[in-house]
């Protein structure tokens, strides 16, 4: 058990200019469908883009299902520019010729790191590039480069900032995984009690080389640790955030301690994710459970793309199904019959 003053965590990720290696494929409809049925999440991005998107030129990286294109197009932009590599942009192309409107929308294949095409300058850049790690698909350097090259000083980026909360989790059952694993299970309730939170870190300014995420945790009771919870919010615009805590349909990452740690009561637990530039093509993951003179009592080492997805409940794997998934989405925000 923890008798020392402080136990710490931590995390240590790298953080890359391109990643080829993902846990997830996102050339797979099923991919795609379970992040459109995501309603909370596109509810606040039609908050936003109704405000800010109309009449203006807007680029969206990493389109999928082409859903934001189509809404930003619903919404009145100007021009629509949506990006997406060639294993991806076969599904987008297939969406989009249900909708009429798609014609607004200009589909370029490629990575936005290796554009040939000349794109021009948006008033409004975005990306639903968001990891189950927050930070892993990339998102910081990606609306870093493309405020650079595409952008101005004046041009809004969507989403513009992303915090990363890492929360010891104490489990009553043995853990249906050993390896870190993507969950849509309700947390329970907080054992923990959160006395720092993570700083977000601004999109589509200049990229770090080095991130650092701290969270500081006091245990009220005398608790175990069996793994750590991953949870991201982010500002999309103004006061609109979205998260995947507590969001029946977006996962979070559960990432399994080595061994479970005792922790006393009113014993402090500093969790750490440290971000440090590398060349490889994978984020490789590091959690160490210290106590406060340095020795180590629990490590859990991975690379992202070892993150299990197996938990998750089986979707179709068509585009038919994502095609109907596009459609239910649009017609709950009330977008279908302008793009029609």
């Amino acid at each position: 058990m923890f008798n020392s003053p402080t136990a710490t965590i931590e995390m240590t990720l790298g953080v890359f200019p391109r990643i080829a290696r993902y846990p997830i494929d996102f050339s797979l409809p099923e991919t795609q469908i379970r992040m459109v049925r995501n309603k909370a999440k596109y509810e606040s991005f039609s908050e936003v883009m109704a405000q800010c998107v109309r009449g203006k030129r807007v680029l969206e990286i990493g389109t999928g299902s082409g859903v934001l294109a189509l809404m930003a197009v619903a919404y009145g932009a100007a021009k629509v520019v949506a990006v997406d590599r060639e294993t991806v942009t076969h599904m987008t192309r297939a969406m989009f010729k249900d909708y009429r409107q798609s014609k607004q929308i200009e589909l370029v294949e490629g990575d936005v790191f290796d554009l040939d095409t000349p794109l021009g300058k948006f008033d409004v850049i975005l990306s639903e590039t968001i990891g189950y790690l927050g930070f892993e698909e990339n998102i910081v350097p990606i609306l870093s480069y493309a405020r650079k090259h595409f952008g101005t000083s004046q041009t809004i980026v969507i989403p513009a900032d992303m915090a990363v909360t890492l929360e010891p989790t104490q489990f009553e059952a043995e853990l249906p995984h050993e390896s870190p694993h993507l969950t849509l299970n309700q947390r329970r309730p907080q054992t923990f009690e959160r006395i720092q939170a993570s700083k977000p870190v601004k999109l589509g300014g200049k990229s770090k080389s080095e991130l650092e995420v701290v969270e500081i945790w006091r245990a009220p009771l005398e608790t175990r640790i069996d793994a750590i919870a991953v949870y991201f919010s982010s500002t999309l615009f103004a006061q609109t955030r979205i998260t995947n805590r507590d969001n029946p349909d977006w996962p979070h990452c559960i990432i399994p301690l080595g061994n479970s740690v005792q922790v006393g009561a009113g014993k402090i637990v500093d969790c750490r994710m440290k971000l440090v530039a590398s060349a490889q093509e994978s984020y490789e993951a590091e959690i160490r459970v210290k106590d406060a003179a340095g020795l180590s009592r629990s490590t859990s080492s991975f690379e992202t793309p070892e993150i299990c997805i197996e938990s998750l409940p089986p979707v179709a794997n068509t585009l038919d199904a994502l095609r109907k998934e596009v459609e239910a989405t649009l017609r709950a925000l009330n977008l279908f019959d302008r793009l029609a």
